[in-house]
């Protein structure tokens, strides 16, 4: 049986991993659970796309989906043009907001 989803945990779960993630970017335990995360419900949009009823939010697909961006957040120098660290840090902020509505 599948899992079922409780929209709200999950979002309290990835406040914590943006909120983390941005006071201490280089912490290797929440680029961990971010990974981990990711790997485990970015399956979301798929079942999203086709289902009559959205299993999660946009808001919360879209954090799921970004989480890959900060788990390998470092791989690129600062002058990369899509993947610079303040770009990354920058982007976290916008989605750590939405996650906050």
């Amino acid at each position: 049986m599948a899992e079922e989803i409780n929209e709200e945990k999950l979002r309290k779960e990835l406040l914590k991993i943006y909120e983390s993630f941005i006071n201490n970017p280089e912490d290797k335990k929440v680029l961990s659970l971010a990974q981990e995360y990711h790997l485990r419900y970015s399956g979301l949009q798929t079942c999203n796309e086709h289902l009559v009823k959205s299993v999660i939010s946009e808001n919360t697909e879209k954090a799921i989906n970004e989480l890959s961006t900060i788990y390998q957040y470092g791989m690129h120098d600062e002058n990369h043009p899509a993947f610079s660290n303040k770009k990354i840090i920058e982007s976290a902020k916008k989605i750590l907001e939405e996650l906050k509505k």
